[in-house]
This record gives C-alpha cells, sequence and structure tokens, in this order.
C-alpha cells in the first residue's frame, strides 16, 4: 500500500484515468465542481468510471483523512474483470450508479443511502479483490510516480 496524507490530491476530474484505486484505511472526498458528493473508506474504491466507460474522470478525489491505497492499473482491470464476471458485476453496478447520478445531477446520496448499497458491493468486491490478489501474485500495486503526476496536473 501507499500512504497518503490528508490534503492530497488523488484524482482530478476531466483527466485520463489509467487505474482504480481501493481505500485500505483512511478516507477520501469525491467532489464534481467543488461539492463534495460522497467519501470513500476503508474497503471502498474510487476511480471505475473512467475505466468501465474509456472515459475521462469525472470527479475530484482528494484524501481527507491519512490514507493507506491500492491502486489496480487498466491493464490488470481489464484482466480481472474478464476472469471474474461477479467482480464485474460489482464493479460495473457501483459505477453505473455513480454515473447516473452524475448524469442526471442527482444529489450526493446520504450517508445510510451510501452504505447500504454502494459501500455494501464496493465491500464485497474489495472482498473479492483481496482473494485475488493472493491468488494472482500482486494485480494490486501503490500509485506510481507517473500515475501521480498524471491524475494531478
Amino acid at each position: 500500500p501507499v500512504f497518503a496524507p490528508a490534503g492530497s490530491a488523488l484524482i482530478v476530474a476531466g483527466t485520463v484515468g489509467e487505474s482504480m484505486f481501493f481505500v485500505q484505511a483512511g478516507s477520501c472526498a469525491v467532489s464534481v465542481e467543488g461539492a463534495v458528493r460522497g467519501e470513500r473508506r476503508a474497503g471502498e474504491f474510487f476511480g471505475e468510471i473512467a475505466l468501465l466507460y474509456a472515459s475521462e474522470r469525472t470527479a475530484d478525489v482528494s484524501v481527507s483523512e491519512d490514507a493507506e491505497l491500492l491502486r489496480l492499473p487498466k491493464a490488470a482491470f481489464d484482466r480481472v474483470l474478464a476472469a471474474f464476471p461477479h467482480v464485474r458485476r460489482r464493479i460495473a453496478d457501483v459505477g453505473a450508479e455513480r454515473k447516473r447520478r452524475l448524469e442526471q445531477d442527482y444529489p450526493a446520496p446520504t450517508e445510510e443511502e451510501s452504505n447500504d448499497a454502494e459501500a455494501g458491493a464496493a465491500v464485497a468486491c474489495w472482498g473479492d479483490i483481496q482473494a485475488l490478489q493472493m491468488h494472482a501474485g500482486g494485480v494490486l500495486s501503490p500509485p506510481d510516480e507517473d500515475e501521480r503526476g498524471e491524475e494531478e496536473g
């Protein structure tokens, strides 16, 4: 895992997404046009929309509480989704709901809604990813310098 201190910018809206991230510890704030739309905590993920839809990043993500993160690069993401359809469904379901909320300008989900829907699917997916990590020998990796530089600017 990589340590990211509070205040660090991880993703900038409008940039190309090369990976998605899993929060191991701490939390990250998701903002759209300056308004906080959600919080990603341990066991949750973010960055999936750009990979699922081959689109630019749809939100800014910054560390709100010192965090440990794991990165799933696009190539590994594609391999995991091809090999494990149930993981693809879980990530796609969460990504589709988040994308729908963005496109239709829905308000951010309440904490209870987030915990019940997105977080439940994310935590279930996290369990799958941890199992894959053990079996696949390291599909998850910390963000490298190129990834952070690309996404920060």
